[in-house]
């Protein structure tokens, strides 16, 4: 069975941990949501810099989480 990735972009938190600030789809969403440019945002990303991210993704963990948050709360009704 092949899988389809794709791309998200994420801003993190710059401590250790990394948590999530925002996520989207695309770089112009999240350079939306964060309040800089696209050309700003994707300079941070080949840059390295801390907290800016492109993180590629499979499909079929989407996929299989959902059904997964799906039947979890199935449980609970």
């Amino acid at each position: 069975m092949s899988s389809k990735s794709r791309m998200i972009y994420m801003k993190t938190t710059t401590d250790v941990l990394e948590l999530p600030e925002a996520v989207a789809d695309t770089g112009a969403e999240l350079a939306k949501m964060v309040g800089v440019t696209v050309g700003t945002l994707y300079s941070f990303i080949s840059r390295g810099t801390r907290g800016y991210h492109k993180i590629e993704i499979e499909e079929d963990e989407v996929e299989h989480n959902s059904d997964k948050r799906d039947a979890h709360s199935d449980q609970k009704n």
